[in-house]
C-alpha cells in the first residue's frame, strides 16, 4: 500500500502531527529561552514538520505548518495580531527552505533540511518585524539569531532522527525505506549511539 498516495491517511497523519506540533510549541512557550537572545526559541515544534516530509510529503508538511501556526495562535491567545504575522512569515520561509531541500534529498541530510528551515525562519521573521516597526534596525540581531539557528536546527534534526527510529519503516515512506538519504545520513550514526 502506498501511504503517501492515500488521502485519508495523509489527513489523519497531518492532524496527528499538527497536534504534536501544538503540544511541543506549548511546552516550549512555557520554558524561557536557553540563550539571552531576544525572541529566540529552539523550535521543537518543527520536529513534527520535519517528520511530515518523509511520511506524508510536501503537501502534508504544508498542512502541518499551517496547522501549527493557527493552532498555536488560537490556543496561546496571541490571536491574529502582529505575532501571527511573525509566525506566518517565519513558518512560510522555513517551509519553503525545507521543501526545497527535500526535493534535493540526495544532496542534503535531515540536518541540512532542519538548519535551512531554522535559518529561513529567522530571516522571514526579521523581514516581517522590520516591516512592522518600519525600521531595518532589527537586522542587527541577524548574526546572533542565525548562529543560534544553526545549533537549534541541528538539535531539532537530531531529535527528529532519533524519533524516526521508533516509527515502523512502512509508515515513513511509500516504499518502506526511511526517506532515502534524508534519514540515513552518516551524521545520525552518532544519534543511534547516543539514543
Amino acid at each position: 500500500m502506498r501511504y503517501r498516495a492515500n488521502r485519508p491517511y495523509m489527513i489523519v497523519v497531518a492532524g496527528v502531527l499538527s497536534a504534536c506540533a501544538l503540544c511541543l510549541g506549548l511546552l516550549e512557550s512555557m520554558v524561557s529561552p536557553p540563550v539571552g537572545i531576544p525572541g529566540f526559541r529552539i523550535g521543537v515544534a518543527n520536529i513534527a514538520i520535519l517528520m511530515a516530509f518523509p511520511i506524508i510529503g510536501r503537501t502534508g508538511a504544508a498542512i502541518v505548518t499551517v496547522g501549527k501556526i493557527l493552532l498555536l495562535a488560537v490556543v496561546t491567545g496571541s490571536g491574529f495580531g502582529p505575532g501571527l504575522l511573525l509566525a506566518v512569515s517565519g513558518g512560510f520561509a522555513a517551509y519553503l527552505a525545507m521543501s526545497l531541500i527535500w526535493t534535493m534529498n540526495d544532496r542534503f541530510s535531515i540536518v541540512g533540511c532542519s538548519v535551512a528551515g531554522s535559518a529561513a525562519h529567522v530571516l522571514g521573521q526579521l523581514a516581517a518585524l522590520s516591516l512592522l516597526i518600519g525600521s531595518p534596525t532589527v537586522v542587527m540581531l541577524a548574526p546572533y539569531l542565525l548562529g543560534a539557528s544553526l545549533v537549534s536546527g541541528f538539535l531539532t534534526a537530531l531529535i527528529a532522527r532519533s524519533l524516526a527510529m521508533y516509527i515502523p519503516s512502512q509508515i515513513l515512506s511509500a516504499d518502506g525505506s526511511i526517506g532515502g538519504r534524508m534519514w540515513s545520513d552518516a551524521t545520525f550514526d552518532l544519534g543511534r549511539r547516543i539514543g
